[in-house]
Parts: structure tokens; C-alpha cells; sequence
């Protein structure tokens, strides 16, 4: 079962974006294959408790000290860690191309993935996550409670990458041969807002395409480095978005 709809959401830019949610199946593929990690992570921790535990008394407390935080750092920090370190991707949301947002398709914070995190003890409830899916399939947002609590939104990364690809086939005959742009000063939510109208572009008679283009491109332009400062704005988002889809 795949719940897929799309939200769309106005930026401060005035720019329309719209983010595909990701849906139940996604998100339990992700799930489980975090979880493989987790458990062949824990699996080892296990090994290497057995063998603090022949050592003795106080090896076997040591042991079961080091397992409890083991086990509470995997169920909690592995997510919040990866999730606000690696734009709102775990291991397991990269291979099934999801990622978590805020509910205004900001990148997901310390703070929001934390609570997030911490309430998936309710949606667990009162096992496999009975809670946390008929939350997902009842809400407008395919949102859990700790989504709900936290302002955050699950969404699809691969449409929109496999988008970008076509969107850029033919960027090396319009784009000058220069050096490597150091991009990782974009958030993901500007990289978006850059995708969609390069989508749009078309759709726009000359003058507001040109005015578009500019107003997104100039606060860019401090946080990228590498581009020559005569690059005229349409070419320095095609060039950025380029430059980011390269880099996964």
C-alpha cells in the first residue's frame, strides 16, 4: 500500500513548492532497513558484552551497563543524529529516497527530529507501530504523532531527483567549464525552490522569468562559491542545481 499526494507550499520567496509526501510503504521500507542496522549494530555490542561478562562480576555490570546505553542511544540518537546531521535522512530514508521536513519544507532541526523521535514510543503503541500508521493513513499530511508534535512532514526525494536529471541533460552545452562550486551552504528547502522554477521557467513571459530568477539567485550567490560574478542568474541556478543533483 503507497499513499502519494502532493502539498504545496507558498516560501517567503513567493515561489510555489511542491513537496510529493512520502507513503506508508516508503516510509516502512525505511523503517526496516534502519532497524537491520540497528539490530546487526546491537548484534555485535551483544557479542562484545558476552565476552565482558566472563571477566567476572564487575564485567558482567560493565556489560550490561554498556548494553543499556547502547540500546538507548541506537532507539533514540540514531535518528535524531542522522536525521539532523544528513538532511533529514537516515540510512534507510536515502535508499528509499525520503526524507523528513518541517511542515514549511525547511530542513528538520536538533530540537523537531528529537521530539519526533521521542514520541515514537507512543506511536509504537500498542505494538508495530499500530498507532503511528492509522495516524499516517488518517492524516492530510501522512503524519504520525510525533510528526504532529514536532511540525514535520515525510517526503519523497527520488521524483524529484529523477526530474532534476531530465531537467538538466542538457546544462554542459549552455554552462561554461569552471571549477567545482563548493554548494553545501544551500539548504535542501532552497535547492527546491531553485528546482521548481527551473521547472516553471517556461510558463513565464520574459520580464517575470528574468525578475524570478534574480530574486532567488541573489541571496544565493554569498553561499556559493566558485561561479564567476558575471554569470547572469538563470545560468547560476541551472549551474547550482547541477552542482547539488552531483552530489546526491
Amino acid at each position: 500500500m503507497e499513499l502519494d499526494d502532493r502539498i504545496t507550499i507558498q516560501t517567503p520567496e513567493g515561489v510555489t513548492l511542491e513537496l510529493t509526501l512520502a507513503g506508508l510503504g516508503s516510509r516502512a521500507a525505511a523503517s526496516l532497513l534502519d532497524t537491520i542496522i540497528k539490530g546487526a549494530v546491537l548484534l555485535v555490542v551483544l557479542l562484545f558484552s558476552w565476552f565482558l561478562s566472563g571477566l567476572g562480576e564487575d564485567g558482567s555490570a560493565l556489560a550490561t551497563a554498556f548494553v543499556s546505553i547502547v540500546v538507548f542511544v541506537l532507539f533514540f540518537g540514531y535518528d535524531i543524529a542522522f536525521e539532523s546531521l544528513n538532511s533529514g535522512r537516515t540510512p534507510g530514508k536515502r535508499a528509499t529516497g525520503i526524507r523528513v521536513v518541517t511542515t514549511g519544507g525547511g530542513p528538520v532541526q536538533f530540537t523537531a527530529s528529537a521530539i519526533r523521535n521521542i514520541i515514537r514510543i507512543v506511536d509504537l503503541l500498542p505494538g508495530v507501530y499500530f498507532i503511528g500508521i492509522i495516524a499516517i493513513v488518517t492524516t492530510g499530511k501522512h503524519q504520525r504523532l510525533g510528526d504532529i508534535a514536532a511540525s514535520t512532514i515525510v517526503i519523497r526525494d527520488r521524483r524529484a531527483a529523477r526530474s532534476t536529471g531530465t531537467l538538466l541533460a542538457g546544462l554542459p552545452a549552455v554552462l561554461p567549464t569552471s571549477p567545482v562550486w563548493d554548494v553545501s551552504g544551500v539548504s535542501t528547502t532552497e535547492i527546491a525552490i531553485v528546482r521548481q522554477f527551473l521547472e516553471r521557467r517556461d510558463e513565464l513571459d520574459a520580464e517575470t522569468r528574468r525578475r524570478i530568477a534574480t530574486r532567488i539567485a541573489d541571496p544565493l550567490r554569498t553561499r556559493v562559491f566558485g561561479p564567476d560574478a558575471g554569470v547572469d542568474s538563470e545560468h547560476f541556478l541551472e549551474r547550482l542545481a547541477a552542482e547539488k543533483a552531483d552530489r546526491g
